[in-house]
């Protein structure tokens, strides 16, 4: 067993040692205990065995509350505050929630749900050190223990979300594979500027927490913000979506970084050859990184996008559809719905990601989602394809690639634009072949997309629908 002593956080221009971080665990411990469970048994007497809810607006609580959860070996479901009261009670009372822990001002979202005396204020008290003791790290034990530590609900870029219970085990296995692949050590720092609700948010804490390194956590994501924070403390990893790093290119007008910068991890959506030509020219240390919610995030990373490297353990084939199927450690065992029982088991071991792409050996290059393809004219094209083609246009702002049936063609490609569309529609039309030329254009408002940057696809295709119909 080994002390987490190196483990610290930044938040707000503060350092928050091992030491205090302890403290405030054991205080949350202490007022977690005037909790009483949705089903009426008290926090105290099983905590073990509980699923804790958790929606709040301070960042700083859900990290401790994810960290209380992990060391008293319950299972936390943190979730979005961007979505509607709707869709928060409906998974909440699908998943048979113990606790829900909220912020007071949230309470109106949740009026459908029964709720325990809302956590006030702690205060600092004083700890024993048995106490204190109970939070120590012991990976060995950690890796065997195969019940749930974390729901997280997935993106739902292409179909409706779905819940995703990862193990103690699948953590650890990941944090070790992916630590293999980007090293991270107690001299270390990671500024962590994703949403705690999102896979690629959560296992930035777990890293830092099981490798002994400092995290830094932004609020949320501001490119003026975060390129101070940069500059202001010795950041060693950064992890953005594509959007994030434009944002920052766009901000600082393509400048280099600061030299402690070693790891700049780019996922959650695929990169475009231009932003990746344009961050490598400013010398931002860019890994690119493919993965899923299913297995705890990243799962392949690399310099190139023509070669992103499996990580250890991460076994792989390709059926006959050319879809990604993966199978190891740090992968969930099935999607659960309803009262944390499986409506989705996997198939001897193997997720089908539904993802397309080229493998050679342990390397791999994303292609696209299967179920997003557009097929026109004989040709099979992914969105994101037309997508990097059309924001080769000097004065394009964002664009989505859809489609819809064509009667002869089988689709035709629909582009949402944010933007000026004769200009556009002018470029394309001197700059493209026709065969990638876009058949329909869509002004939109903004490009839909989730809380952490990805295309919508389900919701392009909405506006696609109803637009064209009308």
């Amino acid at each position: 067993t080994t002390s987490a002593s190196s483990f610290y956080i930044i938040h707000n221009n503060k350092l928050f040692s091992w030491d205090e971080l302890r403290l405030k665990l054991d205080s949350l411990s202490q007022s977690l205990g005037r909790f009483s469970r949705l089903n009426e048994t008290s926090w105290q007497t099983n905590h073990a065995d509980a699923l804790v809810a958790i929606i709040s607006q301070d960042r700083s609580f859900i990290v401790l509350l994810l960290l209380h959860a992990f060391f008293k070996k319950c299972c936390c479901y943190p979730l979005p505050l961007s979505r509607s009261r709707e869709y928060i009670n409906t998974l909440l009372n699908k998943q048979d929630i113990d606790f829900l822990i909220t912020d007071e001002k949230l309470q109106t979202l949740l009026n459908n749900t029964r709720v325990g005396d809302l956590l006030g204020d702690m205060k600092h008290q004083v700890s024993t050190d048995a106490a204190l003791s109970e939070y120590l790290v012991n990976t060995n034990e950690l890796a065997s223990i195969t019940k749930c530590a974390l729901l997280i609900t997935t993106s739902g870029s292409i179909s409706l979300p779905k819940v995703v219970p990862l193990s103690f085990s699948n953590i650890v296995h990941h944090v070790k594979s992916f630590t293999q692949a980007i090293p991270l050590t107690p001299q270390d720092l990671w500024l962590n500027c994703l949403p705690l609700e999102h896979i690629a948010g959560v296992m930035v804490l777990y890293r830092c927490l099981l490798a002994r390194a400092g995290m830094l956590l932004d609020n949320n994501f501001d490119e003026k913000r975060v390129w101070r924070e940069l500059h202001a403390h010795p950041v060693s990893h950064i992890s953005l979506v594509p959007l994030m790093l434009k944002k920052l290119l766009d901000y600082t007008h393509d400048a280099s970084p600061p030299g402690p910068l070693k790891y700049a991890l780019i996922g959650g959506d695929a990169v475009s050859e231009t932003l990746y030509q344009r961050a490598k020219r400013s010398g931002w240390p860019v890994y690119l990184s493919y993965g899923m919610t299913e297995a705890c995030s990243t799962i392949a990373i690399g310099r190139e996008r023509e070669k992103l490297q499996l990580l250890d353990g991460i076994s792989q084939q390709i059926n006959q559809k050319g879809e990604l199927l993966i199978k190891g450690p740090m992968l969930m065992s099935g999607y659960t719905m309803q009262a944390r029982d499986k409506t989705y088991e996997l198939k001897n071991n193997w997720f089908n990601t539904h993802d397309l792409v080229n493998c050679k050996g342990r390397f791999i290059r994303f292609q696209g989602r299967s179920d997003s393809r557009i097929i026109s004219g004989g040709m099979t094209l992914e969105p994101q394809l037309i997508e990097d083609l059309l924001m080769a246009n000097p004065g394009e702002k964002d664009v989505a690639a859809g489609k819809v049936n064509h009667p002869e063609w089988a689709h035709s490609i629909v582009a949402l634009v944010k933007g000026d569309i004769e200009q556009l529609k002018f470029w394309a039309d001197k700059h493209l072949d026709k065969s990638y030329r876009p058949r329909f254009y869509i002004t939109v408002v903004n490009i839909p997309r989730n809380d952490s940057g990805k295309i919508s696809r389900a919701e392009v295709q909405q506006i696609i629908e109803t637009s064209l119909q009308n």
